[in-house]
């Protein structure tokens, strides 16, 4: 009984290299059609550009960002920073939010009255190559 039960690793194995052949069988006729589908097989990868950053932000379309913004506004100006803050690294994925919490910094009234004088660059990735990060 043990031997035919569908927890037998023999039973399991042969079960899972079915599968496997068959989903290798679907591609490989998606692959021998691959005109009907369009597909370009010397097709170069794709670069999109990124979009141009201003320095405006529409904060009342931002949620959850308040605490971010405000620690690393203390950290900017708080009165516990012993050495002088050159910048500031915002890394992460893509679509996290690193330039809508910079711009959040950038517009707060205090670093707003703190920096009277500020600037706002946007770095396209055409010239990424030429930084030295």
């Amino acid at each position: 009984r043990l031997f035919f039960s569908r927890f037998n690793p023999l039973v399991l194995a042969v079960k899972m290299s079915r599968g496997v052949k068959q989903t290798r069988d679907k591609l490989d006729a998606i692959a021998n059609n691959h005109s009907q589908f369009s597909f370009n097989l010397n097709s170069q990868p794709t670069h999109m550009e990124r979009q141009e950053t201003y320095s405006f932000v529409y904060s009342n379309n931002i949620i959850g960002r308040e605490d971010d913004t405000e620690k690393i506004v203390s950290m900017l100006l708080g009165s516990d920073v012993t050495r002088h803050v050159s910048f500031l690294s915002i890394v992460g994925i893509g679509g996290l939010g690193k330039t809508t919490l910079a711009q959040l910094v950038y517009n707060h009234p205090v670093v707003k009255k703190e920096f009277p004088l500020r600037l706002w660059i946007s770095v396209a990735d055409v010239h990424q190559k030429d930084l030295d990060v």
